[in-house]
This record gives structure tokens, C-alpha cells and sequence, in this order.
């Protein structure tokens, strides 16, 4: 099967889709959205899409939210 199976690829720049929870305070939502060292397009009530080059963004933007959460 030598070459047969190719590695995932994705296209740049990556649309990542991110929806805070309904059992979460409007607040949270307020907060996500004032994430601003993030390129987050708000698409809905509770929902956003982060738009990035880097899967690190991915992994830091999920930091961030989850900051935000447990204070």
C-alpha cells in the first residue's frame, strides 16, 4: 500500500466554527467576543468562526475561552 494512502491536508486559511454552550451565562459570550487577538467573525447568538493560519491559534483560542469559563 506504499503511497496509495495520503497523509490529511488541510486548506489555509482554516475556518474554525466555536459555540459557547446554552447552559453558559450571556456573559461568556460577551467575553468570547471581546477576544480580540483573535480573528473571531460572530455568525450567531452563541456561535463564532475563528479564522487562522496556525493550529496553534486553534489550541490558544480554546486556552483563552476556557479562561474565561473557570474564572
Amino acid at each position: 500500500m506504499e503511497g496509495e494512502v495520503q497523509p490529511l491536508g488541510l486548506q489555509e486559511p482554516y475556518q474554525v466554527p466555536v459555540k459557547v454552550r446554552g447552559s453558559f451565562a450571556d456573559s461568556v459570550v460577551t467575553q468570547v467576543a471581546g477576544l480580540t487577538e483573535f480573528k473571531l467573525d460572530k455568525v450567531g447568538d452563541r456561535t463564532f468562526t475563528l479564522t487562522t493560519n496556525s493550529a496553534r491559534e486553534m489550541g490558544w483560542l480554546l486556552d483563552a475561552v476556557e479562561e474565561i469559563v473557570i474564572r
